[in-house]
């Protein structure tokens, strides 16, 4: 029976199903932790089959097919061979080359040896970062989500192992994009970052996500991101659906933590604190200056 290549839809369905159940098993793992190797196994087989996805998706499917007698054969060189021809020929790549080939180093050793070469965090690191290079670089490309595929256990959010490796991509995260990191305020991870930089269902650009819970926070119709009164950071975040006696609303900062009230002003709507600017009371309305103040006179 002659081999014949799979279809680019072949490889979607079948690198969506084995991250699916390798984030299963990356869940169940909290409680059985020799599930990780599981969870590593699947997610080695998931990035393998996204990498075949992308390349056939692309048009490119004979940049990692065999060549026997000067033609092209129905069949793929080494994976590592794929993972060095991608890293080596594409700028957005977030990392992960160095980590992608522990994985297929620990893949082989646990199929054929039995062995494991890892200790289970860095396992964990490890499956974390391909969940989210697979997400980023298929919605870069062809404007599909992988998050939004996957069925999130519950629970996930509060789990070491996932919160410790999506802050290590983050950090990558951060640097390779230039924006600023905050903690969110859902889940309290170090995670939280412009949905301009990663985006998951529809993120708004505005907005900010988390991606430990992918809790989200519109910045333009739901909250207002203000200088820090307190730490100078620009990550004061205001309620600003959810008014409070006295023209002031609840707001925290993303930094340092410091959750005080900021008022409105009456006149000009821009918010402020005390501390900074003290508030001007006049015909039961405040204002931030006398100027505001004295305008309707």
């Amino acid at each position: 029976m002659s081999k014949t290549l799979p279809s680019a839809e072949e490889l979607e369905t079948a690198y969506i199903e084995f991250a699916c159940f390798s984030l299963q098993l990356f869940k169940e793992a909290a409680n059985d932790p020799k599930k990780f190797k599981f969870a590593a196994v699947n997610s080695q087989i998931a990035l393998e089959l996204f990498f075949k996805y992308y390349f056939t998706s692309s048009g490119k499917v004979k940049d990692i097919t065999k060549i026997k007698n000067g033609v092209a054969a129905n069949d793929y060189v080494d994976f590592a061979q794929i993972l060095n021809h991608y890293f080596n020929t594409h700028r957005l790549n977030l990392g992960g080359k160095t980590e992608f080939k522990n994985l297929i180093h620990c893949r082989n050793a646990l199929v054929h040896r039995g062995q494991l070469t890892l200790p289970d965090a860095e396992l964990a690191k490890i499956v974390v970062r391909s969940f989210f290079f697979m997400h980023a670089i298929s919605r870069f490309h062809f404007g599909k989500e992988l998050f939004s595929q996957l069925k999130m256990p519950s629970g996930l959010a509060r789990m070491k192992a996932w919160r410790e490796g999506v802050h290590e991509f983050v950090q990558d995260l951060i640097c390779t994009a230039d924006t600023p990191l905050f903690t969110c305020i859902h889940c309290q991870a170090d995670s939280m970052v412009s949905g301009e930089a990663f985006q998951i269902d529809d993120c708004f650009d505005e907005a900010l996500i988390c991606l430990t819970c992918f809790g989200q926070v519109n910045i333009e119709f739901q909250t207002n991101l203000l200088d820090c009164y307190r730490c100078g950071d620009r990550a004061y975040l205001i309620d600003i659906l959810n008014p409070q006696e006295c023209q002031t609303y609840v707001g925290k900062c993303l930094e340092c933590g410091v959750n005080t009230r900021m008022f409105k002003c009456s006149y000009c709507e821009e918010f402020f604190h005390p501390s900074e600017t003290p508030p001007v009371e006049r015909d039961q309305h405040i204002y931030c200056s006398h100027d505001c103040s004295h305008y309707y006179e």
